[in-house]
């Protein structure tokens, strides 16, 4: 049942993204559509919009995907594939640390201890944040699965749904054995994907259809929410 009280409206619109910091603030990625490049508007644990931390198109221009990693940055794709990071703690409003232009289209990303996934349309490249900020961009894997929409759960395993070679299904790349396996098949196009370690269920968001798909962690359907 969804918890209405709990819900952000304030300033939300076209939301394509959303991620939780390690502070436990909001990030809500507001998509450009027509002549608005869109923002990324931050809130607090309560659901408060922060003001002076809402980014606007002088920082992000139509920005599309959003993660946050464990040593408390922020990760957003922009236009032309340029991923921004910004730190959570420091000026305000936040101002960048590092940017980076990837050659493919980057459309997910997600977040998991040191690493960073990238889901492109063929692939999912995997990067170890330390050494890619400082400016050593040597990818340290590749995943054979582009994605739209790409999660960690709690052990390292990779999901990942809507590239090239999954574009209805969500696949599962194994931590330990990095061999990738259909996991998930749809029949259609996942526009988000989000993993409950607690509960042990994967949430898989239809766009075209309004509606999110609840899965268990072996990939079975449990119940809808429309």
């Amino acid at each position: 049942m969804q918890q209405t009280k709990k819900t952000i409206s304030t300033n939300v619109s076209n939301p394509v993204g959303v991620a939780i910091d390690v502070a436990g603030n909001i990030w809500v990625v507001n998509g450009g559509l027509n002549n608005n490049p869109g923002s990324v508007t931050v809130y607090s644990p309560a659901g408060v919009q922060d003001q002076a931390r809402t980014l606007t198109s002088g920082s992000v221009f139509y920005p599309s995907a959003i993660a946050a990693d464990a040593i408390g940055n922020v990760w957003i794709v922009t236009a032309n594939s340029t991923v921004v990071v910004y730190p959570v703690a420091g000026l305000t409003p936040p101002a960048p640390i590092k940017s980076f232009s990837f050659p493919a289209i980057v459309s997910g990303m997600a977040a998991h201890n040191m690493w960073m996934a990238f889901g492109e349309y063929t692939s999912t490249s995997l990067e170890e944040i330390g050494p890619f900020l400082s400016g050593s961009y040597t990818v340290y894997g590749s995943v054979p699965s582009g994605a739209f929409a790409v999660a960690y759960d709690a052990a390292g395993n990779l999901y990942t749904g809507g590239g090239s070679s999954n574009s209805n299904a969500i696949n599962v790349t194994s931590a330990s054995t990095n061999l990738t396996s259909q996991l998930i098949g749809l029949g259609y196009f996942p526009f988000g994907i989000a993993i409950d370690n607690v509960r042990g269920r994967i949430y898989v968001s239809d766009g075209f259809n309004n509606r999110v798909d609840v899965f268990d962690m072996k990939g079975a359907l449990l119940h809808t929410i429309q």
